[in-house]
């Protein structure tokens, strides 16, 4: 009878703690993508993609060619930073972001992947206004 007790026990703990593993696992995402132009111009356009997805305290680092922000929602809380390098003609973005993992919604699914696709589709309805 102990053993059953134990064996439930354990069970019960690993079902329970399961989705805290998985929001732990999500606390930082990272992509990279390679666009014709340059990079002064990508920077400007991905400030605009930030607003358009409401990201709030945007910071541009000319010097650093870097561009971060927060984003802070009932479900998702957590930062992005971009950093760019010019290519010849072509620019080369590096987006790194964040997630908070103090949010209840974060047990579901990772805040970093959500923040990462806010970020991605404004940026490619960016990228569809620049053509």
């Amino acid at each position: 009878m102990r053993a059953l007790r134990l064996i439930v026990a354990v069970l019960l703990t690993c079902v329970y703690f399961a989705p805290f593993a998985h929001a732990a696992s999500g606390a930082a995402s990272s992509e990279e993508f390679v666009v014709e132009g340059f990079k002064r111009a990508w920077m400007d356009r991905s400030v605009e993609a930030l607003k358009r997805a409401r990201f709030e305290k945007i910071d541009v680092n000319i010097r650093k060619s870097e561009v971060s922000a927060v984003y802070d929602s009932f479900t998702i809380g957590g930062s992005i930073t971009l950093g760019f390098t010019q290519e010849e003609s072509k620019t080369r973005i590096r987006v790194q972001t964040t997630g908070a993992l103090d949010n209840f919604y974060s047990i579901f699914s990772s805040p970093s992947d959500r923040i990462m696709e806010k970020f991605k589709n404004a940026f490619a309805e960016e990228q569809q206004t620049a053509k």
